[in-house]
């Protein structure tokens, strides 16, 4: 526990003083997934900010302050005609996000699971990727959602370590568009509230009892603005 720390940071606008936060955040986003897309053979340029700033928002674990592991939310409709043609569901079939939309339309898209170089394996003494899927089930419990979509690179072993938490597989195995294939799965807020506890259960809780949480600076200006 020593050193961990979990934030919740906007997609973009974060508060002023919070701002060097947020920049970590980003950091570790950009740094870990240019290089991801590096070893799936895609052109310098490929990753494009937008796919951070459009999030509602970051989910990230710091150690000392570096950030070493985060995951993306963002709020989509299924009930809206623009759900279907959202490129994040571009590789999901109709009878996919049927099984997402099955225990309720409240959907948050979950995306990007990032480990850094530096918290891959053991190298922070525990397994840390397992301790950031804690947290993302952890923060779904708390959104208020009725599901979340996961779709996890095959070759990690990330849909294992999803599965731990509650997750149920949707579809087996399904190209990325990026040149690999993914798993995709379903967190639901009525299967996941009931899932046995983990090992790394108790530090979830601990880092989301003292969790922080940046607000968009674009809410603060309109709150202030409205209070005049």
């Amino acid at each position: 526990m020593q050193g961990l720390q979990y934030v919740i940071v906007p997609g973009q606008w974060p508060e002023i003083k919070m701002k060097s936060l947020y920049d970590e955040v980003y950091r570790c986003w950009e740094v870990t997934w240019e290089e991801a897309f590096k070893e799936l053979g895609k052109p310098d340029g490929y990753l494009k900010s937008d796919a951070f700033t459009r999030q509602d928002y970051v989910g990230a674990i710091l150690k000392d302050g570096v950030c070493i592991a985060l995951c993306f939310y963002r709020w989509a409709d299924p009930k809206m005609a623009s759900f279907k043609k959202d490129s994040y569901f571009s590789n999901w079939g109709e009878t996919h996000i049927k099984k997402l939309r099955s225990h309720g339309d409240n959907i948050i898209v979950c995306s990007n699971f990032t480990v850094s170089r530096e918290g891959r394996g053991t190298k922070q003494g525990l397994p840390l990727k397992e301790l950031l899927m804690g947290m993302v089930a952890k923060t779904f419990l708390h959104s208020g959602a009725d599901g979340m979509t996961a779709a996890l690179r095959r070759d990690r072993n990330v849909q294992g370590v999803c599965a731990l938490w509650g997750a149920q597989s949707i579809a087996y195995e399904v190209p990325s568009g990026h040149g690999d294939t993914v798993e995709l799965m379903g967190f639901f807020h009525d299967v996941i509230a009931k899932h046995p506890r983990q090992a790394l259960s108790d530090m979830v809780d601990k880092l989301w009892e003292k969790r922080i949480v940046v607000s968009s600076q674009r809410e603060v200006l309109a709150i202030e603005k409205i209070a005049a």
